[in-house]
Formats: structure tokens, sequence, C-alpha cells
């Protein structure tokens, strides 16, 4: 009985929270737009964790491992930063003194800009790695042409002397 009357309550304390947080109000706004940061910063690093398993079965080249080590770590920290950044929203909620939410606002934007940071450092990092990557089949074409071009030359200058 006591049982039923726990899980009853607990459901109507949570239709009560969902209730309050669907009001017109920035702190629910707030608490909602928390609650899908942190949502979307764990599954993103679900996400980056399943890529970086994926290219350690495929991979077989320790540099190529190396960048995607260094690169999951880039991605897993803006995800955590992530993460972190919807708990702060979350937490505007239930903030009620100034100084606490413009300390709560600063470490938001702080970390903000620690994100845009890292992205931009992994955009630049992933464009120089696939700039610095080598075609092999198109490189043995290349040297072939070559080849056969220094040849085509060779044989044209002795039919000349």
């Amino acid at each position: 009985m006591f049982a039923m009357v726990d899980g009853g309550l607990s459901l109507l304390a949570s239709q009560m929270f969902l209730l309050a947080a669907f009001e017109n109000n920035a702190q629910n706004y707030a608490l909602l737009l928390g609650v899908a940061a942190f949502s979307g910063g764990i599954l993103l690093m679900f996400s980056h964790k399943r890529h970086l398993d994926e290219v350690i079965r495929e991979q077989k080249d320790e540099r190529v491992l190396q960048f995607e080590l260094r690169k999951y770590r880039r991605r897993a920290t803006s995800s955590a930063l992530i993460a972190s950044v919807g708990c702060m929203l979350a937490a505007l909620f239930w903030v009620s003194e100034p100084r606490i939410f413009v300390t709560f606002i600063s470490l938001i934007l702080l970390t903000l800009v620690a994100i845009f940071g890292l992205a931009i450092v992994d955009i630049f990092s992933v464009g120089l790695q696939s700039i610095s990557r080598t075609d092999e089949p198109a490189r043995k074409e290349l040297i072939e042409e070559y080849l056969r071009n220094r040849k085509k030359q060779a044989a044209e200058e002795k039919d000349e002397s």
C-alpha cells in the first residue's frame, strides 16, 4: 500500500515539475535547454567513442591511429564541456540571487569560448590531416607517367643525335 502511495507521489511530483518547467519563464527555458544540452553532450560522447572503436578495428597504420586518438580526446573534451554547460544552464532554474546568476552566466560564457576554441583547433587539425594524407594509387600513376615521359624524351633525344 505504501509503495503504491509513494509511487503515486513521485509520479505526481514529476508531473508538477514538468508543468512548472513549461510555464513562460526564462528560468524554465534555461532548465529545458540545460537538460537538452546535457543529453546532447552525453550522446556526443557515445558517438565519438563508437567512431573511435570503428577506426581502431579498421586501421593498422600507427600514424592514423595516433591522429584519431588525439581527435577523440579533443571531441570528448568538447562533449564534456557541452554537458557541463547543460548542467550550469539547468542549475539556473534554482538560482535567485543576482551575484550567483552573474557568476553562472560568466562560467557558461567562458565554457562556450573554450568549446569554440576546441572546435576551431579540431577543424584545422582535421583539415591539415586530410591535406597531408597521400593517395597511393594516384601517386603511383603520377610516377609511372613521369617515367613514361622521361623515356619518351630520352628516345627523342637519341633520335635527334
